[in-house]
């Protein structure tokens, strides 16, 4: 299909990318109805605009729109990806026919740019990025948590009142049919054999630890939890997490 779903597996038209669990197995459905198998590629941009880049990319293209064109022939018509991921990794794309970075340029990281296809008239399915926890967690009320040393404060009452705020972001492309899914947030701290431990460590007034004990007093485990009460907790935080963000 024109999404680079399978023409030959077909269910419902929505209009947009949805996923449904068919014959036992979930899987994507594009907006026409077809059956899809995401085969996406992270960090899909031209970025012209970055001084590692600039002269590489003189070099090689006349435009952006150039660029767009022969790296949309190259990665999703020859090597079949069908799919611009979303998050950063630490090297630009390179591929034989259009190569000219070499090693010394892969330091700086970049989010993919699908509107550079866009404006070349030439869209991809790709998943918008955002930053739902890791946003909040720099401006909660309880005091700033760097997520990388703490556990994420998803039992704060607030979270709730942010995401809803946060949210209105993703109005403007709510009629996008491109789009697959969104990123909400990446690398979030969940370290299931030591959890409940994260948050006990918290101050006493902190909502997570707070939940901590009540959760842990409920079971009658305070003082003796195990790795299955770890892996329990963990999966609350999660269950948690995307209920949160998802409605």
């Amino acid at each position: 299909s024109k999404f680079g779903g399978r023409k030959d597996k077909i269910d419902e038209a929505t209009g947009f990318f949805y996923v449904k669990r068919i014959s036992g197995r979930w899987s994507f459905v594009d907006p026409d109805g077809n059956l899809y198998f995401s085969a996406g590629l992270n960090a899909t941009g031209p970025y012209k605009d970055d001084k590692k880049f600039q002269k590489a990319f003189a070099e090689k293209f006349k435009s952006t729109a150039q660029w767009a064109a022969e790296s949309h022939e190259y990665l999703f018509r020859k090597l079949g990806f069908n799919t611009i991921g979303a998050w950063y990794v630490r090297y630009d794309i390179v591929h034989p026919p259009f190569s000219c970075f070499n090693e010394s340029h892969f330091t700086h990281p970049h989010r993919s740019d699908p509107n550079a296809f866009v404006e070349a008239g030439l869209n991809v399915p790709y998943c918008p990025y955002w930053s739902f926890m890791q946003t909040y967690a720099k401006k909660r009320v309880h005091g700033a948590v760097k997520l990388s040393e703490g556990p994420m404060p998803i039992f704060d009452p607030e979270f709730d009142e942010f995401c809803d705020e946060y949210a209105k972001s993703l109005a403007e492309k709510s009629g996008d049919p491109w789009i697959l899914g969104h990123f909400s947030d990446n690398e979030l701290p969940l370290k299931e054999n030591d959890i409940l431990n994260r948050y006990l460590t918290l101050p006493s007034k902190d909502p997570g630890h707070m939940f901590a004990v009540k959760w842990l007093t409920e079971r009658k485990r305070m003082f003796d939890f195990s790795d299955d009460d770890n892996a329990e907790f963990c999966s609350e935080i999660i269950a948690r997490y995307y209920r949160i963000v998802s409605t």
